[in-house]
């Protein structure tokens, strides 16, 4: 075809690392509020957040707190456009954060 094009890459974000120490702490505190077995580790991602720039400067963690609900019919993940939140995962995420600052304030 004869096509021609002409690329320039631009760094953008860098990438969002956890803190292994943090992780560990959010880990802790999650299995205390849902339990260990609902504790999940991500598999790695090329996906980005601007996290990673405060990240970058002080150590930090990123979790997802999962907000599905079947038997409501909220399936959809956060880019779909009929994502939404199962409300009663909002006390979850409450108990989550508030359970990291204190491990980490006591520590």
């Amino acid at each position: 075809f004869g096509a021609r094009a002409e690329v320039a890459y631009e760094f953008q974000l860098p990438p969002t690392v956890n803190d292994p120490g943090l992780a560990e702490l959010a880990r802790e505190a999650a299995a205390e509020v849902v339990g260990r077995r609902n504790v999940v580790a991500a598999e790695p991602s090329m996906g980005g957040e601007d996290v990673g720039v405060l990240f970058g400067r002080n150590p930090g963690v990123f979790a997802f707190l999962g907000c599905a609900n079947r038997r409501r019919g909220i399936v959809h993940g956060h880019h779909h456009p009929s994502f939404d939140v199962d409300e009663a995962a909002l006390p979850l995420g409450r108990d989550l954060l508030e359970g990291i600052a204190r491990r980490f304030l006591a520590s």
